[in-house]
């Protein structure tokens, strides 16, 4: 409605001061009568011209700022329907990482004291894994040295530089790194409950490839097969191969 009163307030005082001076104009001239009408005639049609491409422009500019807004609120829309899609898969994901946490802690047992303390545990995990992904703006590129920088302090452990060599762009989904973390999260739940004291380090040139290596005097009580760390880590696409020594061993995670 606004738009439609400007162009038309416009339109009057265009065509008001042509009339007004075009008439002016001819009047000082002191034409005779016959080409008096006939500059009459060519002033009514510059008249029309001139108004016709003048609403023409007025028009067509409207028109365009509609289609701006109209091309905004459909982006917004399409927008907003990716993000409900994205979200109604990113709880069913999360969902299906609760029911496999509960049924590996509870398994033949049942729910004990210990299987509910432990499953209390990794659901403070994903809460904390995920408080720390989401707070990258690109989910499709989330570089992995400073998650596990914040991953580490989140448990309390020291981490310093050389523990950590990773390049910058090893980096990875959403879906890939929460299951990633978690897998790490159950080793390192392992690693703190089998050996009590040790170093570790981790290093990846390329996304392709992680390698854990742990450093113990107590490396013969290690046991990594823990069907939950598998478990995790097929959820992010990884196999794990293991080569060791006397004091030492690395974990290898391939990313198919």
């Amino acid at each position: 409605m606004k738009e439609a009163l400007r162009i038309s307030i416009i339109y009057i005082f265009v065509a008001s001061l042509w009339i007004f001076f075009s008439d002016a104009a001819l009047a000082m001239l002191n034409l005779d009568v016959e080409t008096l009408v006939r500059l009459s005639q060519f002033k009514g049609f510059a008249y029309v011209l001139v108004t016709g491409l003048m609403l023409f422009f007025l028009v067509r500019k409207e028109v365009n700022q509609k289609n701006e807004v109209i091309g905004e609120l459909k982006q917004t829309i399409d927008l907003k329907d990716s993000v409900m899609r994205e979200l109604h898969h990113r709880i069913k994901n999360n969902l299906q990482n609760v029911i496999s946490i509960i049924n590996l802690e509870t398994g033949e047992q049942g729910l004990t004291e210990i299987a509910k303390d432990r499953i209390l545990d990794k659901l403070y995990a994903l809460s904390a894994i995920h408080d720390l992904v989401y707070t990258f703006a690109n989910y499709r590129q989330i570089p992995l040295q400073p998650v596990l920088e914040h991953f580490f302090s989140y448990r309390h452990i020291p981490v310093a530089k050389e523990n950590l060599d990773i390049q910058d762009t090893v980096q990875y989904t959403l879906e890939e790194i929460v299951p990633l973390l978690l897998g790490i999260n159950e080793l390192f739940e392992e690693l703190s409950s089998q050996l009590g004291h040790y170093q570790f380090w981790i290093s990846s040139q390329e996304k392709e490839k992680i390698d854990i290596t742990i450093q113990s005097a107590n490396l013969f009580k290690l046991n990594i097969d823990r069907p939950s760390i598998l478990l995790y880590l097929t959820g992010s696409r990884a196999t794990v191969s293991s080569t060791a020594d006397e004091n030492s061993v690395t974990l290898r995670f391939i990313f198919s």
